[in-house]
């Protein structure tokens, strides 16, 4: 009997937590890297940064995303539809609460405006 209340508790204060951890950190990844594929093909299907791409990053904002578009050449912020040829560069930042504290994940994508229909 003391075994399997020792094991219990040794399962609760050890593994546990670190299957949690590792499994929300996964699930967090996974979601993030599919959010910045989808804002990448929106920001070039629809041309730049429309009110549509807007309204999804102000959404997602209010998830814990921060995402910001600029000229990859010149530094500025974009807005609207770009001409063709334009690349836009896309920063993401992702802050989230994993088991034992605040995680943040960071990257950065291109998006090239190829032409608009």
């Amino acid at each position: 009997m003391k075994g399997a209340v020792l094991s219990m508790i040794l399962f609760s204060l050890f593994i546990l937590p670190f299957l949690l951890y590792f499994g929300i950190q996964s699930l967090q990844e996974n979601a993030f890297l599919k959010t910045t594929t989808e804002v990448q093909e929106m920001v070039e299907s629809y041309g730049g940064v429309t009110d549509e791409v807007q309204t999804v990053v102000d959404s997602l904002r209010k998830k814990g995303y921060e995402i910001s578009f600029t000229n990859s050449q010149t530094g500025q912020s974009i807005v609207g539809t770009q001409a063709p040829g334009t690349v836009i560069r896309i920063d993401y930042l992702y802050r989230y609460n994993n088991v034992y504290k605040e995680q943040t994940l960071k990257t950065t994508d291109f998006a090239k405006i190829n032409r608009r229909e």
